[in-house]
């Protein structure tokens, strides 16, 4: 088995359009991170008024001087859909796993740290699809009665965010064909959020595109699979102040700022924690069908953060990451 990378040696994909602003922000905490193995992709503008703001964040790529960055920059616009599935197919085609970034999602102190964790924790676990770096506000009470520092839960997220090769291949582009899959197989589209089949149907219908995220949460769906997320955010998002293509003003309830927290206690055991997928839910509306098995006991938590000291030394087509 190929030793994994360390933190800074993951492969980090960033997404940037015409945001310079923003794209700094993001920049400057990959500085920060000493990240070394960065790919960047820009996309080209699309209207004419696009195009002073697209080269000023061109202007901060080429100016990237602590790292030699693999640079993409666009010659026609893709929109937000093609640039990210672009770039995870381009990183994927050379490495087994990457982390992506918008260029609205801030690493937090600890964010590398808990994804380089997570990708080596589960990159062997078929169920796990991928890992999330923001999450919903917790009440203190739910964490104090929850021992570990993540959970599981079936709703990709895409606000900083980390996969791996093997799976990734599930992805389709074609979001009929997914739905009619997912039909078939009884799945219960509610799972993540009442948000889905909502969207899944605009876009179907015509009212609703460039979307990636409802392919991936289909395709996770029709593996029985699910993500990882931090009980505390590990990223910040910048993006609430209506400078966005996809994602408008600031919504209060997504809007928040985390305290830095690490990560030192991962479940080894897949499981739903019911009152943490029950409080995500109520973000979304979804389903309360019982989807887990009985969380393990509080002794795992202390043998796994043990096992953790080792490494310790979501996008905006679909609202809340």
């Amino acid at each position: 088995m190929t030793p994994m990378a360390k933190p800074n040696e993951i492969p980090v994909a960033l997404v940037c359009y015409n945001r310079p602003w923003h794209t700094a922000q993001v920049l400057k905490a990959l500085m920060r991170h000493d990240v070394r193995n960065l790919y960047v992709f820009c996309d080209a503008p699309r209207h004419p008024a696009d195009a002073e703001p697209v080269g000023r964040a061109r202007a901060l790529i080429r100016a990237i001087r602590w790292t030699r960055p693999h640079v993409v920059l666009q010659e026609a616009n893709q929109g937000l859909a093609r640039s990210v599935v672009g770039a995870v197919n381009t990183v994927l085609a050379e490495h087994e796993q990457l982390i992506l970034l918008e260029d609205d999602c801030v690493p937090k102190r600890h964010f590398f740290e808990f994804m380089h964790a997570c990708l080596t924790t589960y990159r062997d676990q078929p169920r796990v699809f991928g890992i999330n770096g923001y999450t919903v506000p917790i009440p203190p009470t739910l964490l104090a009665a929850y021992p570990y520092d993540a959970y599981f839960y079936p709703r990709i997220g895409s606000w900083g965010w980390a996969t791996w090769r093997r799976a990734w291949r599930h992805y389709d582009t074609d979001l009929g064909r997914l739905y009619r899959r997912c039909v078939e197989a009884g799945v219960d589209l509610m799972q993540g959020g009442a948000d889905i089949p909502e969207n899944v149907k605009a876009f179907l219908g015509g009212r609703a595109r460039d979307s990636w995220t409802l392919q991936w949460v289909l395709a996770v769906y029709l593996q029985g699979g699910c993500y990882i997320y931090p009980t505390v955010s590990q990223i910040r998002n910048i993006g609430f102040d209506g400078s966005g293509v996809h994602f408008g003003s600031s919504r209060s309830k997504f809007d928040y700022e985390a305290q830095d927290h690490p990560v030192r206690r991962l479940p080894r055991q897949v499981f739903y924690q019911p009152e943490l997928v029950t409080h995500y839910n109520a973000y979304f509306g979804g389903s309360s069908r019982p989807m887990a098995p009985t969380p393990p006991r509080p002794a795992e938590a202390s043998e796994a953060g043990r096992r953790r000291t080792i490494v310790h030394i979501n996008t905006h087509d679909v609202a809340g990451g």
